[in-house]
This record gives C-alpha cells, structure tokens and sequence, in this order.
C-alpha cells in the first residue's frame, strides 16, 4: 500500500460540485427542489435519482478514470381526467351507448317519442335538437 493510497477519500460532496463545473451540482438542487414542489402538491411520492458511471481510461499509462453523470426526476403527475367513456357489452365490442337503452335521438337528429305518449312536452332551443320533459298532472 502506497502512500498515495491512505489518503483520505475526496468528500462526496465536493466531487458533486466538481463534475461538470458544478453543473450537475445545480442540476441536482433544482430537480430536488421541482421535486419536492411535485410531491407536496399531488401528495403522491416522487423519486430523484443520479447515476454516476466511473469508466478506466485504459490508452493512459497513469490510470485514471472518467465519470458520466445522469440525473433523472420521477416526479408525481396530476391526474388526468377521463377523455371517453364506452360500455363493453357481452359482445365485446366497445360502444358509446348504453346497451339496454333505446337511442334518445334519431339519425336525423330528431326526438325519438315513444309512441302514445300524451303528457310530452317539446321544448325548442336556439339550434339544439328539441328535448321533451314529461308534464305533470
């Protein structure tokens, strides 16, 4: 064991701050920082992870090594809401309307009013199809 061996090793902090001129340093403070504004807000954990990869430079006749770094920020997302929704009969097959409910419009677009009722209402709006409300007595 050399003397050169029984040093004491470069604190870790300090080599954060060397690599990349500090820049990964910086790099890490405002992704922890992002972080924890993430985890707070949506109240679901996050994690920050830095992989340091330390390769032999092996063309050198002294030996040493070079160090690539990769900072990679999970922070938790917002929910996102519902685009669609679509029933799943027995056939398998996805559809937009309830199976077991006759359609409220024909295709042209009309009311469908099932025959013999008396007590409907139609109520005309500003270019929507007319939509009936059953009256009471």
């Amino acid at each position: 064991m050399t003397d050169e061996t029984k040093k004491p090793p470069m604190p870790f902090s300090q080599v954060l701050r060397t690599l990349g001129d500090g820049a990964l340093h910086d790099e890490l403070s405002q992704g922890y920082h992002d972080l924890l504004a993430a985890v707070i807000e949506q109240k679901k954990p996050g994690t920050l992870t830095l992989t340091l990869k330390v390769s032999p430079d092996t063309k050198m006749a002294t030996p040493f090594v070079t160090v690539t770094d990769a900072v990679t920020v999970k922070a938790p997302q917002a929910p996102r809401p519902a685009t669609g929704m679509f029933y799943n009969p027995k056939t398998g097959q996805q559809q937009r309307e309830h199976p077991n409910m006759q359609p409220l419009l024909d295709s042209a677009g009309a009311v469908q009013v099932p025959a013999g009722d008396d007590d409907v209402v139609a109520i005309p709006a500003d270019d929507a199809p007319a939509v009936t409300i059953p009256t009471e007595d």
